[in-house]
């Protein structure tokens, strides 16, 4: 909820739209500078600060999600993408999967489509791997998971999982 539009306003009601304690030691310069790396308000990014600066304004919350959140590739591997939707900063950390994520995808601000290569499996056994999406606040993890089919043949086998070790992302 925004902080009032006229009246009085304290820093203790800046710190609350924050969502930070009050209980804190603040001053407003920090609090500017905050504000304005979150907002880019140019009346945060001056030298002078007053509480008159904040009437009417809110904080906006950092936001977080990834869509699709899993997907299946064929065992003939390909390029899959995913978005990414988000309001602040990212990164992304892979968990086992041979996979290759392009280097420029592995962090970034804002919104992306994030491309992953999948080679040919040439094994029965299916391949697993997750990727951990996280802000730079830590608002949560959100996951993205994928399953690579093994290559079907030879009357069984594919229901197998592959331990796949996290050494082998690429």
């Amino acid at each position: 909820m925004p902080l009032p539009a006229r009246g009085k306003i304290s820093i203790s009601d800046i710190l609350k739209e924050m969502g930070r304690a009050t209980n804190t030691t603040a001053n407003l310069d920090s609090l500017a500078k905050e504000w304005y790396a979150k907002t880019k308000k140019n009346k945060f990014n001056t030298i002078n600060h007053l509480l008159s600066h904040w009437h009417g304004e809110a904080w906006v919350k950092d936001t977080l999600s990834v869509s699709p959140q899993s997907v299946r590739v064929q065992a003939s591997g390909g390029i899959i993408r995913f978005q990414i939707q988000s309001n602040t900063s990212w990164t992304l950390k892979p968990f086992g999967g041979v996979v290759t994520i392009r280097p420029s995808d592995l962090q970034g601000t804002g919104n992306k489509t994030i491309q992953l290569t999948f080679p040919r499996n040439p094994n029965n056994r299916i391949r697993t791997g997750s990727i951990q999406i996280n802000t730079s606040s830590n608002i949560g993890v959100i996951p993205f998971s994928w399953t690579q089919l093994g290559r079907s043949g030879g009357g069984g086998g594919g229901g197998k999982t592959d331990p796949i070790i996290a050494d082998d992302v690429r």
